[in-house]
């Protein structure tokens, strides 16, 4: 996306965006993105849609599936950088391989996300609004008896909005990688390198509002800082 994408909390992705659930029940899964299909999707077999409280909740996945969309990222976080500029501030994030083992192999199984839906509550973190309930459904209601919304551009700060617990907690202009495997075997126990996962995360900051300053930024990371003296 070399022209950059709005953050206003609205799910713009067409592909890889999936809800998947499996349990003592059934299976279902729920698909509402352009791609493959048009339409919202929802396919079930036998599955109730969630998992229920006690004994058979322990053999119950419940779980939202983010795969890489090719629109908005590439296929892997080994070969990309992420940008994110507003009038606060501008971060450029990289992702790269520092120590080649056999556990590099694991970034092909390690895709990026990226996630703006202020709908979308992944049981983490307070804004913009909080999460109510640990391991449940939050409640549709607020502390006044308010209907609940989903934060929109139009509403400012979240901040502001009264009550706090007036907002759903969504996902902003998220991004980050999804490691899909691991079968790390503690590098066989030797004392060398072998199986290790050996990455380095990088993360610029600059000034807000900047134009598209990945390349110059996020590419720069890709070679080790060399120390240079000037007479």
């Amino acid at each position: 996306m070399p022209d950059g994408v709005a953050v206003d909390g609205q799910n713009a992705e067409v592909f890889g965006t999936t809800h998947m659930r499996v349990g003592w029940d059934g299976v279902g899964g729920q698909d509402g993105d352009p791609i493959p299909v048009i339409g919202p999707q929802d396919v079930t077999a036998g599955s109730q849609g969630s998992c229920p409280d006690g004994a058979t909740s322990d053999a119950c996945v419940n779980n939202d599936i983010d795969v890489s969309d090719p629109t908005f990222s590439g296929p892997n976080p080994g070969l990309n950088y992420e940008e994110v500029t507003g009038p606060y501030g501008t971060l450029v994030h990289r992702i790269g391989i520092r120590q080649i083992t056999a556990g590099t192999g694991y970034s092909v199984a390690t895709v990026p996300y990226y996630r703006d839906d202020a709908c979308f509550d992944d049981g983490t973190g307070s804004d913009p609004g909080p999460h109510l309930a640990r391991r449940a459904v939050d409640p549709t209601v607020d502390s006044s008896g308010q209907a609940r919304e989903c934060w929109t551009p139009a509403m400012g700060d979240p901040a502001s909005v009264v009550p706090r617990d007036h907002l759903y907690q969504g996902d902003i202009g998220t991004h980050g990688v999804h490691i899909e495997l691991i079968a790390d075997s503690d590098n066989a126990t030797t004392t060398v390198p072998l199986t290790e996962i050996d990455s380095e995360a990088r993360i610029v900051v600059l000034p807000g509002l900047q134009q598209n300053v990945g390349e110059q930024y996020g590419r720069g990371t890709e070679k080790p800082l060399l120390a240079t003296v000037l007479g």
